[in-house]
């Protein structure tokens, strides 16, 4: 089973037992693609690309890159992970903007009263 395969599966399996909306398209075996809307007004969207080798998890104007290391289950795994938490309250984007324009997105989680960045991404436009 090749890496886009596995997501789809395993995705799909989540999300309807989670009664998550969400859209498909694939290009089996090596790609497919789910996007999962924003459920509330302040919320963002969440998609991911799955390419024979990785997976991209794209949140806001940001995006995480999972590259295949050991086993695609682990891979998987983790992805699901990822969203699971994104798609919980406990989680957020912060984007910082100049100009009206995003330059920075930070993905942060509510942890002990407060809320830390697990991840972030500095974009790059140009003018």
């Amino acid at each position: 089973m090749t890496l886009a395969e596995m997501l789809l599966r395993d995705a799909t399996a989540v999300l309807e037992s989670s009664h998550i909306a969400f859209s498909t398209s694939s290009e089996l075996p090596d790609y497919c693609r789910f996007d999962i809307p924003a459920t509330l007004p302040n919320g963002f969207d969440v998609s991911l690309e799955a390419e024979s080798s990785a997976v991209t998890v794209y949140w806001g104007n940001c995006h995480t890159r999972f590259e295949k290391t050991k086993s695609i289950d682990l891979l998987v795994d983790g992805v699901l992970g990822l969203v699971r938490d994104m798609l919980s309250p406990k989680m957020r984007i912060l984007e910082l903007r100049a100009g009206g324009r995003p330059y920075k997105g930070m993905l942060q989680c509510f942890r002990n009263e407060s809320w830390s960045t697990e991840q972030s991404m500095t974009l790059v436009f140009l003018y």
